[in-house]
């Protein structure tokens, strides 16, 4: 587990006061409330098609509390060998009014012939890091903090934080069969959605989770996909951003979606 922001660019308004000289006018901003981990795990065994991140939460020197356990499919980093699975962590700064406590995992490997493998369970004292951006001259209007870890962004949580909004992301790693409970629990907590695919339009992940609310609870949806054209060569980054599929695609389809509330 990496504990700590292996980078972070911070936006700040300068303010020139001569040709030679420059202050950087910054302001007290905790980073708001939750620590960011990033969890690994590696293909040990042939076969295996999903690994399930299963999570708790304790005080010091307590057990786990499993009733109240939160899962999450790792994703898969095709091409590592041997294949590796990742998945980003936030947790609260504090629990239940504590800043020191016990962060409790453990891993479910199943594999392709049905075979499931637990493994130990893991446990971690979370100390959060408090970020500060101090304005010494007060005219700062906003902060925002970009970050990664180990070369992932995260921009779903950190933006959309730093602007007011709070979002929930949910991994839908199949289509057939699509977690239909997941999306609709999620949509009834938030009221809106934002589908988000390396896909067409057509045919794809926005269109069956459009099909689960219309029949069961209409709510706005926004879709972040190709736009029905075809593709073409280049750099990953350059591709996700010439389809809108990067950063700035989504956070414009979030703010579009919540206008529609």
């Amino acid at each position: 587990m990496k504990e700590k922001l292996q980078k972070a660019l911070i936006k700040a308004c300068v303010s020139k006061l001569s040709d030679k000289t420059s202050i950087v006018k910054m302001q007290e901003i905790p980073f708001m409330g939750f620590s960011y981990f990033r969890i690994d795990w590696f293909d040990q065994d042939e076969g295996i098609e999903t690994v399930t991140l299963n999570t708790a939460l304790s005080h010091l020197n307590t057990p786990a509390n499993w009733t109240k356990t939160e899962t999450y499919v790792m994703m898969p980093e095709w091409g590592t060998q041997p294949l590796s699975r990742s998945w980003i962590i936030r947790l609260p700064t504090h629990y239940e009014g504590k800043e020191m406590y016990l962060f409790h995992y453990y891993y479910q490997a199943t594999h392709s012939d049905k075979k499931e493998v637990v493994s130990d369970t893991f446990t971690n004292m979370i100390v959060p890091k408090e970020i500060e951006y101090i304005d010494h001259s007060g005219e700062c209007t906003h902060v925002i903090l970009h970050w990664s870890l180990k070369g992932w962004s995260y921009p779903q949580d950190t933006e959309l934080e730093a602007k007011g909004i709070s979002a929930e992301v949910i991994n839908i790693h199949t289509i057939k069969p699509l977690d239909e409970d997941v999306i609709l629990k999620s949509v009834a907590k938030t009221g809106c959605v934002v589908t988000c695919e390396e896909h067409n339009y057509y045919g794809g992940l926005g269109e069956s989770v459009s099909r689960v609310l219309s029949t069961n609870s209409p709510a706005p949806q926004e879709f972040v996909a190709v736009n029905d054209t075809f593709g073409e060569s280049g750099r990953p980054e350059e591709l996700m951003k010439k389809y809108g599929l990067d950063k700035e695609g989504i956070l414009k389809a979030v703010e579009k979606v919540l206008k529609r509330k």
